[in-house]
């Protein structure tokens, strides 16, 4: 069963549903339609119509489903790239912080050694952009620069550390590519759906326009193509007889009946 964030959104259900009672309503009554342009000389609905409203309402809701679908896609790709940018992030501080604690930057060369492990480089837990240059900056300063090495394993931080650091971030990066490309799927589904539904409203208006024309006045059938139920026919409402009233007495009262 589909979950609810992948479920289409009540307007899009809604055009469907009614393309689909107009559209079922259009092909029982497809020989009246004939009927009529024959005889009026005019062309309102013919079979071909029928059959290409049907096509694109299929058409139609696959494209509802497929921007549905990648929706949840793009949600999950996001929460997916975000987990990889929060556990490279972790990594940097606690890199940074330990060797900042072991090498104070009283020094010039303390100084040194901290900027090569990122002091005073901004990153941001969200941008992975700048986890990627941090990240970066660390790996190629760690293998250019024999001070640098062992400057780390002071700090305690061996090689397979700053490997760990690249696989988070080749990790993250990936990721990010993923999530890219399914963004552009879900704008890709999204225009999609956007040109089938609106075609297809298009379409069943035209189709109940014809309708109102030629069943004119038979509200039963024209309930068919809106899929309402038609209205009851009214009942005649029979008149209350009204008493009569007692004959009264020249004093105003009723008058009594003599008994024997």
């Amino acid at each position: 069963m589909a979950s609810r964030r992948t479920k289409p959104k009540a307007t899009h259900a809604l055009l469907l549903d009614q393309a689909h009672t107009a559209l079922t309503a259009g092909q029982k009554y497809k020989k009246k339609f004939a009927a009529y342009d024959a005889k009026e000389k005019i062309t309102t609905i013919t079979p071909a119509f029928l059959k290409q409203l049907a096509a694109l309402h299929a058409s139609a809701l696959a494209a509802v489903g497929g921007a549905a679908a990648t929706l949840g896609m793009q949600k999950r790709a996001t929460a997916a790239e975000q987990g990889r940018r929060d556990a490279l992030y972790t990594a940097l501080t606690a890199l940074r912080e330990k060797v900042n604690f072991v090498h104070d930057g009283r020094d010039r060369q303390s100084k040194a050694i901290r900027q090569a492990f990122g002091a005073g480089q901004d990153f941001v837990r969200t941008s992975t952009e700048s986890l990627r240059r941090a990240s970066l900056a660390i790996e190629q300063g760690y293998a250019g620069a024999p001070d640098v090495r062992t400057a780390a394993k002071a700090a305690g931080i061996s090689s397979a550390r700053i490997q760990e650091l690249a696989s988070l971030r080749e990790a993250m990066t990936a990721e990010g590519t993923t999530q890219s490309e399914v963004a552009r799927q879900k704008l890709g589904a999204t225009v999609t759906r956007t040109l089938y539904l609106r075609e297809l409203a298009t379409m069943k208006t035209r189709l109940l326009s014809a309708a109102r024309l030629v069943f004119k006045g038979n509200a039963a059938v024209l309930a068919e193509f809106l899929g309402k139920k038609p209205a009851p026919a009214p009942t005649k409402k029979r008149a209350k007889k009204k008493a009569k009233p007692a004959p009264t007495t020249t004093t105003g009262a009723p008058s009594k009946t003599p008994t024997s």
